[in-house]
């Protein structure tokens, strides 16, 4: 510390030089007074007047401050010191400037934590929350003025990288939401997997909003944006708005035939259903639990689990059935629900396997720390990342020389290998019928459809075990049936784009207010009552008496059975 504060250190100007001297002197717990601040010289000493304690510094003719005098050593005694002066709600303000950065809401207690590890000191709570209204008036002014950038900045995306679709609305001069779907995303699309998943999530600054993405899945199931969009909350209009847009940029989405996975949210099915008829529609397996543990309380849903998960239609009315068995009115529920929508036996389309939106989920969870930015930096940081994205992918799969990309090669040699293990049989030149030797278990197989009894090769667009049997019986090549996108010559030619940066500094700004705030009545919620499902697995409930997950002994339904047994053996 004290090299900073050496009689040859020069700043550029009186505020940063008493910043710094002020910064030591908290940091050291030494006691001072002021005895000189102007605009040429500032200066301070002990509170002992007989102590030679003394830092000051001035601005030369050139303008450079620099430290005069610095007698560090303390002569006076340490008990007439008191109460040592504490940091002011200026200091504080700025010494968690970098704080209000990563959690733009952040509270008093915060930068109280944050003083407390970073610099040793403990400040007070009323000096702690001034500063905290420094930081938001500060930092609102900041993401104000950013709104003024939005323009001009997607003006010089769509000039860097001709084809990019990105459109900034506003009402009246007021912000109201914005949409971009770069060049280098827009030409990956025809080399991805056919599935597309939309989900939204809250934005985190003192603006609020939503962000709403598109995201795809190439073939070693990477995920990958598609687009995004900024909107004021989530709703059918903008859900509407957004897929509009996404068409707009990749005009072959609207009659693709894909297989689209959103929550049970109604205004983006509608919009979905209207605006991309040949897609297929599924719903997240796991918001229906959701609502499902919230309709009936303590049911455990393995079952339910299970009929979403198999391939098989005969294997998922036996669990259907068994959920009927076990809770008449859980049966009817899911009934109620079309079961194109959630199981996969029953899915028109390959879903290779996702029965939830867990890729939008871990989107979400890739773009974490832009949601604390501003409207512009969240765009400004996504292009970033998009970018650097698109490079290491690009790099690591340059050196591939395999046909299939290497995760899918080895789920065919595998499929192979137990392929080899089974007895054929010839119907027709098209038609087979494959027996499993050890479970002496049959399944139909037709190259020409590319169909087999067991699901798989349906649901995956990859040959089966079964599959596999009789191409290499047959002698036919193996990789003519599977799926393009699986194929290392589509995954180059996905990351082949190069995202374009934009040189902020040399943009002009464009006049945009910012959207109005509206207080919310009443205390804000700290944290949201969570529900069952969403605690860790090893702290949710486990029942004593059946050993399940989900319910306790007291909601246990073996409870009554047990009573009544009971009462029976006693009478």
């Amino acid at each position: 510390m004290d090299r900073r504060l050496l009689r040859s250190t020069e700043y550029s100007s009186i505020a940063n030089a008493k910043e710094r001297i002020t910064t030591w002197m908290i940091e050291n717990h030494m006691p001072f007074k002021v005895q000189r601040s102007s605009t040429k010289y500032f200066a301070v000493v002990c509170k002992d007047r007989n102590c030679h304690f003394k830092i000051s510094c001035y601005k030369r003719k050139t303008g450079v401050v620099r430290i005069q005098t610095f007698h560090k050593t303390h002569n006076c005694d340490h008990t007439v010191w008191g109460k040592i002066r504490g940091p002011t709600s200026a200091w504080t303000a700025n010494a968690a400037k970098s704080l209000f950065m990563d959690v733009p809401k952040a509270t008093p207690a915060h930068i109280r934590s944050y003083c407390r590890h970073h610099y040793g000191i403990n400040v007070e709570y009323t000096v702690a929350w001034r500063a905290c209204k420094k930081l938001a008036n500060a930092t609102e002014a900041d993401f104000a003025s950013s709104y003024n950038m939005l323009q001009p900045y997607m003006e010089k995306l769509k000039q860097s990288m001709p084809g990019t679709v990105a459109i900034v609305e506003n009402h009246e001069g007021v912000y109201t939401r914005a949409f971009l779907c770069l060049k280098p995303c827009q030409d990956s699309f025809s080399h991805m997997l056919p599935f597309l998943s939309f989900d939204a999530c809250h934005i985190r600054n003192r603006y609020g909003g939503v962000i709403l993405m598109a995201t795809l899945m190439d073939g070693s199931k990477q995920i990958f944006p598609l687009a995004l969009a900024t909107a004021p909350v989530e709703n059918g209009q903008h859900w509407q708005w957004f897929i509009e847009k996404c068409i707009e940029a990749v005009p072959t989405l609207q009659w693709a035939r894909i297989a689209v996975m959103t929550d049970r949210e109604k205004g983006l099915g509608n919009a979905v259903q209207s605006l991309l008829p040949e897609a297929a529609h599924g719903f997240c397996v796991k918001h229906i639990e959701k609502n499902v543990k919230t309709r009936f309380k303590g049911i455990n849903t393995e079952l339910m689990w299970n009929a979403a998960k198999t391939i098989n239609e005969s294997e998922f009315v036996q669990e259907m059935e068994s959920i009927r068995c076990h809770h008449e009115e859980f049966h009817q529920y899911l009934s109620a629900i079309r079961p194109s929508a959630w199981a996969t036996c029953a899915f028109p389309l390959p879903r290779f396997g996702h029965i939830t939106s867990n890729i939008s989920e871990s989107m979400n969870n890739w773009m974490d720390e832009v949601r604390n930015l501003s409207h512009f930096d969240i765009f400004k940081s996504m292009v970033q990342k998009i970018g650097v994205m698109m490079f290491e992918r690009r790099t690591k799969y340059n050196n591939v020389t395999t046909n299939l990309i290497p995760t899918v090669l080895n789920r065919v040699n595998k499929a192979i290998e137990m392929g080899r293990k089974m007895r054929i049989i010839n119907y027709s030149e098209i038609i087979f019928e494959v027996e499993e030797m050890d479970t002496k278990i049959c399944r139909n197989i037709n190259l020409q459809n590319l169909e087999c009894s067991c699901g798989y090769f349906q649901e995956y667009c990859l040959p089966c075990k079964h599959t596999a049997a009789v191409v290499i019986d047959k002698g036919l090549n193996i990789e003519n049936y599977c799926c393009p996108a699986y194929f290392t010559a589509e995954l180059k030619a996905a990351y082949h784009g190069v995202v374009i940066p934009v040189d902020v500094s040399k943009l002009k700004p464009i006049q945009l207010l910012p959207p109005s705030i509206v207080p919310r009545v009443g205390r804000p919620k700290k944290l949201r009552i969570k529900s069952r499902s969403e605690y860790d697995p090893e702290s949710r409930l486990i029942c004593s008496m059946c050993n399940k997950i989900g319910h306790n002994k007291r909601t246990c339904s073996r409870r009554e059975k047990l009573a009544m047994a009971t009462t029976t053996n006693l009478s």
